[in-house]
């Protein structure tokens, strides 16, 4: 009896899982086609995402991109810190920039 409670228990993670990872995809999928305005970029640098926070020095690490933007939209003012549905990694500072 357990063992059917486990495998109902494991078969209900697994679904809710894919459901958020559907969901994740849809996102990601339909954000292209989002509306845009004209912005302006408040600060644009690259940032070390380091493996191990602790040891900042450590060459082991990826690139994202840290940015601010402003924008209006019906005369109300909104800043953001977002460039894409999710956060990319890049492998080099260059490929950041």
């Amino acid at each position: 009896m357990s063992d059917d409670l486990g495998k109902i228990l494991l078969l209900a993670i697994v679904l809710i899982a894919g459901l958020f990872a559907w969901r994740a995809w849809e996102v990601k999928r339909q954000s292209p086609q989002w509306p845009s305005v004209e912005g302006v970029m408040l600060t644009s640098q690259p940032r070390a995402m380091h493996d191990n926070p602790a040891e900042p020095e450590s060459a082991k690490h990826d690139w994202v991109a840290e940015v601010r933007y402003a924008y209006m939209v019906n005369g109300v003012s909104y800043t953001g810190d977002r460039l894409q549905a999710f956060g990319r990694r890049y492998m080099t500072k260059e490929e950041v920039q």
